[in-house]
């Protein structure tokens, strides 16, 4: 398949280039991808004819994804078949991969703070460009792109963590989908979206193999907390630097997003703590050590 990169017009004088990183791998693990799951808004048989030319977009999403590498987010949208067109009487279509903020259980879209990635095709000046969205962000900050093009193909659009302005404390990206759709222009703007999909109900902002680890101490009680990635490891070790080598403290038991809280008593002293685990295939794993004191 032949491989579009586009540096997008948008893009101001002296913006970074963020190098995306390297093909998404198999779905499952590293990167954080699904290609299951409902697809929320179901398509009629044949919109192009049944709406005319406020139809809906023809790219149909396969799966969602997200990745993080050296301080780089980025979000993966695969679709059917990636074309540059937009359907008849629309100037532009767009592609978004959107995510909320430290948000683990939502009933509505945009309940909370988002960063929303989106990708566009202006059919006028034949180019794509890229962007960012969220909220308390300025608007449309622009990002870098990728494009692959034909069957299987879809985009890939990358913000470092500077551009992302997270909210203190966040370090997960939650609740993940995407969504197609096309804009028109005749006076006022008409947006019109077709398929939305689920992604990762969870992506730790940890590089894939990777963990953290978060202590915090309430009088002898130690708290500890984290994400270990890939997924499916079940137990980590918490240990302790001691006389210049670490032994183990404690086992914390791991769930099915990555995620692990863990209380236990402690001296009320300073401790310098890590996470280790292994990770099989990716190896040993282990987060930054983290002092915590009473």
């Amino acid at each position: 398949m032949k491989i579009v990169r586009a540096l997008v017009s948008a893009l101001i004088a002296g913006t970074a280039l963020v190098p995306a990183p390297s093909a998404a791998q198999a779905p499952g693990g590293c990167p954080l991808y699904t290609e299951e799951g409902a697809v929320l808004t179901t398509p009629p048989a044949d919109p192009d004819v049944e709406y005319g030319p406020y139809g809906f977009a023809n790219q149909r999403i396969r799966g969602v994804g997200i990745e993080v590498e050296d301080d780089v987010v980025t979000t993966l949208l695969t679709v059917e078949d990636m074309q540059p067109r937009v359907i008849p009487g629309y100037q532009t279509t767009y592609w978004s991969v959107e995510v909320m903020l430290g948000l683990e259980e939502l009933e509505h879209r945009h309940e909370g703070p988002y960063r929303a990635f989106t990708a566009f095709y202006d059919v006028n000046g034949d180019r794509f460009s890229f962007q960012l969205d969220g909220t308390g962000l300025p608007p449309d900050i622009p990002l870098y792109g990728e494009v692959l093009m034909g069957p299987g193909g879809g985009v890939r659009i990358s913000a470092t963590m500077e551009q992302l302005a997270l909210p203190d404390g966040v370090d997960v990206l939650a609740d993940a989908w995407g969504n197609t759709g096309a804009a028109a222009y005749y006076g006022v703007n008409v947006l019109s979206s077709r398929w939305l999909k689920e992604g990762p109900a969870a992506a730790p902002l940890i590089p894939c193999p990777g963990a953290s680890l978060e202590a915090g101490f309430t009088w002898y009680t130690a708290q500890v907390r984290g994400w270990v990635l890939p997924l499916g490891i079940e137990t980590a070790t918490i240990e302790e630097l001691v006389a210049g080598s670490w032994q183990p403290l404690q086992t914390v038991t791991i769930d099915e997003m990555g995620r692990y809280e863990h209380v236990f008593e402690l001296s009320q002293e300073t401790h310098v703590l890590r996470l280790r685990a292994d990770g099989g295939p990716y190896g040993e794993i282990l987060s930054a050590p983290v002092t915590v004191a009473p």
